[in-house]
């Protein structure tokens, strides 16, 4: 394993193995932030897992902003990211209960056997992790595979690269590629809307 300062320098020249050696080493601390600090009803609204992968794809596209030069700033620049997209995520979320209950007191008025709860309205509780599922959707099959393997599943490159048929190199540079295309896409997708 690196050194912090060869981890930083190598992260900051955009090599995969820096990348993924955060993502190791960062991972469970964000997701434990982010069960701590998210509320428990909203849990289930959005996954933490979501919300860090979502932060964790953020800090590598903005990587040039971050100046720090320690292990205590990166890891403070990653949580302040990912408090950051809850906040967010939460405000979104009492935004559009409050649309909702407006929706509701309307139906109400007009017709007491109305449905309290419309499609439109449920989507718009979960507009930004639809965001990054969009982009998800976005990536050609091989891509997603390799980002659900390493992510969500959490498998080291060899395994990955054995059900992909892939060396540990080709799988490693696979799954870089992988994440700056979703990079791409996500804030597509947002300059989209």
């Amino acid at each position: 394993m690196d050194s912090f300062e060869d981890l930083l320098a190598k992260a900051r020249t955009g090599s995969p193995e820096a990348w993924d050696q955060m993502w190791t080493q960062y991972g469970p601390h964000l997701l434990r932030v982010a069960r701590r600090r998210l509320s428990r009803h909203l849990q289930a609204k959005a996954g933490e897992s979501d919300l860090v992968q979502e932060t964790f794809l953020q800090a590598h596209q903005d990587f040039p902003q971050f100046h720090g030069q320690t292990e205590g700033e990166l890891k403070a620049w990653f949580a302040h990211i990912l408090l950051h997209n809850i906040t967010d995520f939460e405000r979104r979320y009492r935004e559009a209960k409050k649309r909702r209950l407006a929706v509701e007191e309307s139906l109400a008025q007009k017709d007491p056997l109305a449905p309290t709860l419309s499609p439109p309205a449920e989507a718009l509780e979960r507009e930004e992790m639809e965001a990054f599922r969009g982009a998800l959707r976005r990536l050609n099959a091989r891509d997603r595979q390799i980002l659900r393997l390493r992510m969500n599943e959490g498998l080291p490159f060899n395994q990955i690269g054995t059900q992909m048929g892939l060396s540990e190199a080709g799988t490693r540079s696979l799954w870089y590629r992988a994440i700056q295309r979703l990079a791409r896409k996500l804030e597509f997708f947002r300059n989209d809307r």
